[in-house]
This record gives structure tokens, sequence and C-alpha cells, in this order.
């Protein structure tokens, strides 16, 4: 269950930040929503039970959210660097069965007419067991459930053409943070014959903060927690 507090590890000005936004907007209400919709649509995510709010004041107040739980030892993000360390053959084709289960996963929200904006590989939990790590062949990857988590910040599709809803889909693949992987991989494995050089460069758009100002200076300054 998730409940609306702010975080006492959150750094001072983070947690005036999501105090602020939580105020104008209810993110478990909006990950409770969105997680039915893709649930519906067949996404492997959380399954939602249900939402409640409990008022102190005006301004005060806590919402929950309740769902199914994941029986989950690691995060996509968590297999992959374990992976990567370890002394197994094939390495590189594990990690690259494991980055196409993660785009996989990316393809069906945006097929499902939304967008997750933060789908990096954190908010993806696996049901492969760290004990197994040391035996895992690329059919375990290809069979293991992966399951998308953190919701609340999914936005639904505005109606538009293929070329220009792509446009910013591709913006979610910039949350794509299993390492090695160049991001024109990335947009082979996502786009598969649809590719084209021209969503390189849209990507880089985005990477470096697309139509927001101060992203572009933080990523001019290569200050990357803020533009990210």
């Amino acid at each position: 269950m998730k409940v609306s507090e702010v975080s006492k590890d959150y750094k001072f000005w983070r947690r005036i930040n999501v105090f602020i936004t939580s105020l104008f907007k209810d993110y478990n209400l909006n990950s409770y929503k969105n997680s039915i919709i893709l649930h519906a649509a067949g996404v492997d995510t959380i399954i939602p039970i249900a939402y409640w709010t409990y008022q102190y004041s005006w301004f005060n107040y806590k919402s929950y959210f309740l769902y199914e739980n994941v029986d989950s030892e690691l995060t996509v993000t968590e297999l992959h660097d374990h992976i990567k360390t370890s002394d197994l053959p094939h390495k590189d084709k594990l990690i690259s069965t494991i980055s196409e289960k993660h785009i996989a996963i990316i393809k069906s929200i945006h097929s499902a007419n939304v967008r997750h904006d933060d789908p990096h590989g954190g908010n993806i939990l696996t049901d492969i067991k760290y004990a197994d790590i040391q035996n895992i062949n690329v059919c375990d990857i290809e069979n293991a459930k992966f399951t998308l988590i953190d919701n609340d910040r999914c936005t639904k599709t505005r109606l538009m053409i293929k070329p220009l809803k792509l446009f910013f889909d591709i913006k979610c693949l910039t949350k794509f943070n299993l390492k090695d992987i160049p991001h024109t991989e990335i947009l082979k494995k996502y786009l598969g014959e649809g590719y084209n050089s021209i969503w390189s460069k849209i990507f880089i758009f985005w990477m470096s903060g697309g139509f927001s100002i101060k992203k572009r200076i933080y990523y001019t300054l290569n200050i990357k927690h803020l533009y990210q």
C-alpha cells in the first residue's frame, strides 16, 4: 500500500516540491486510475484494489492506494547490475534479453494510449530470485514476470496522428536506464523496421531537456538528477 507521505529521506527542496505539488494533484488517485487502465489493457502492472483519503484539515490529508502484493526480490535495474558484475557466460545476450523485455513493457504502455513518464528499471519488478542468478539463462529471463509499478505520473495520450504520438512517446525511452545500451539500440528495439535516424535526433532532444529551458540548462551543466 502507498500512502501520500513526503519521505523524510528526501532532500529539503525535494520535500518542499513534493508537498506543494501534492496540494494540486493526488498522485495516489492518479496511480489507482491508471493502474486500472493499464491492467485492463493487458500491461503487466500492479493490480489495484482500493483507493481512499483521510482528511485532517482543509490542506492536510492523506490518500491511500491499496494494490495486490508483488512477490519480488529484484528490480530490473538490480537484475541487470548483478548479471553485469557476474562471471556468467553470454552476459551480453542475457542483458540484451532484459532490455527487450523492458522495452516491450514500455511499448505495451504506449499501446494502451498511456505514457508512464518514469518507466526506468527501478520501477519494474521481476520474479527472478537473487539465488537463481548464478544459474540464469536466456529462457529464464524470457519466461520471467516483469511488473510495472509507480504509475502515479502516468498520463493519457491525447488523440493525435501517429508520428506526433510517437514524438512524445519517445520521451519515455529517455528513462530507460540499463547501462551500456546505446540509445540507437534502444530505439531499434522499440521501433523495429520503423527505425530512422530522425528518431535518434528526437531522442537526444528529449534527453537534453525537451521543451523545458530549465532542464536544458541543467543538461548543459551536466546536473543529471535535475534534467532527467
